[in-house]
Parts: structure tokens; sequence; C-alpha cells
């Protein structure tokens, strides 16, 4: 698709008030602001952000700025008064640490350097996941033959994501150890996740039993929302395997 111009006058009044439509006509709670990268940040800080916080304070607005290998990658779109945005450089970590046969110590280094570029309440408001749509499933991303290990590691992603420093993303499927890459990566919830029986056992397309993934993550989920600490608390690192600890 060709890029809007929102460099032009006419450009950015169209999308200005395309937007306005929406936020009037539908009651919804946040935007995702696709490809936010590739629009002039001047757009956003002085024109979009202000008019849409003017016509809803609370909205929740979510840059997705694809990529980075620090999170300083997001922190000019954080200063232009966006809520949040895609943590890709965790996900990296997480792939590293629990996929591969990498370190924890990647996972605690990378949420350091969120806490120490953003801050701690805007590490907080920063949105975790291992898995969406532009990426391929993160159990086909393991390096692993053995299928236990595979599933191991992914139990332990899933409970670093529900734990960390700030907001946890599931994608549809993550709760069921869904495995593919592009276009299945993409393909429509299964019939048989809909029911504790269906699933139960092991399915084409997944890994491992997907009720014992379902259960673990409700579990983690449950957990999540019973402990202030884990929604609001600090991040320090007590060890890590290639340094002292802080």
């Amino acid at each position: 698709l060709p890029d809007f111009a929102q460099e032009n006058e006419d450009v950015a009044a169209f999308v200005l008030e395309l937007s306005r439509q929406w936020i009037q006509r539908f009651d919804i709670d946040g935007i995702r602001m696709d490809t936010a990268k590739h629009v002039p940040l001047e757009f956003f800080s002085s024109q979009w952000i202000p008019e849409t916080r003017a016509l809803d304070q609370d909205l929740f607005l979510l840059a997705e700025v694809f990529g980075g290998e620090t999170p300083r990658l997001y922190q000019p779109f954080i200063d232009a008064r966006f809520d949040s945005a895609f943590n890709y450089a965790l996900y990296g970590a997480f792939l590293e640490a629990f996929a591969r046969d990498g370190s924890i110590a990647s996972v605690a280094e990378v949420i350091s350097q969120t806490v120490d570029i953003l801050g701690m309440e805007r590490a907080l408001m920063m949105v975790n996941f291992i898995d969406n749509h532009d990426v391929p499933r993160f159990l086909s991303e393991s390096t692993h033959s053995d299928t236990a290990v595979r599933l191991e590691r992914y139990h332990l992603a899933l409970v670093a994501l529900m734990t960390l420093p700030g907001i946890p993303q599931i994608y549809y499927g993550d709760e069921l150890g869904l495995i593919g890459r592009y276009p299945e990566n993409r393909r429509d919830m299964p019939q048989w996740a809909w029911s504790m029986d269906g699933r139960r056992g092991i399915h084409e397309g997944a890994l491992g039993d997907s009720q014992l993934t379902f259960a673990h993550t409700a579990r983690l989920i449950r957990i999540r929302n019973e402990h202030l600490a884990l929604q609001r608390g600090r991040f320090r690192v007590w060890q890590r395997p290639d340094a002292e600890a802080e």
C-alpha cells in the first residue's frame, strides 16, 4: 500500500478527521498505531496525539515500532505521548533465552535497559509479547529437537511474560501452544480450542497437550491478577549467569 504523506496539510487533515470519526462513532478503548516509525514523528506529537487526547483523554495509544535491539528505539514515541509501544527488544531476548540456547541474562539486560531509558513508570506500560501476527510462532523458532524441552521452555517463557514489568500480550493461540510460520501463524483459531475436552490431547498445528498449556496460562493470569507486585512492582536483578547481583 502507498504511504500517506502526513507532511501534506490536506492529507494530515484527512487522517485527523477520519480518526475523529472513529473515536466519536465507536466506544473504543485504545488505538494500535500500525507502522508508527514510518510516519513523521512531528505529526504524532503536534497533531494526531493532541487531537485524539482532546476527544478522549483515556484512550490507550499504542505504537507498533517493529524491531529494535534496545528499547531506545521506542523512546521518541513514548516522549511523543504514546502510552506504550511493543517491546520487540524483549521479544528478541525471550527468543534467545527460551527458544534457543542463549542466556536468561539477555532478558534481564533488556528489562534493565527499558527501565534505565524510559523510567520505571513508562517501562510498566510497555507491551511485552512472545508472539504476534508479524513473526513466526514462538514454538516454531525453538532450536530444541526434544518436544518436552521445547514445551518446558515455552511454559517458562509464559511465566516470564506474565511476571516481568510491562503489559503482557497473549496472541491468540499462545494459550494452546500453536506452531507455524507465515501464513500458518495467522490461521483461524482451531475449532477444538473452544472447550476443555476439545483442547485435551495432541492436535495438528500445536505442540504438546493444549489443555495443559491452556491451564498453565490461565493460572499465570490468575496469579498476576491476584498480586499487585506483578502489575506495579519494581524490578531488581538479584542474580544472573554472567554478572554479579545488582
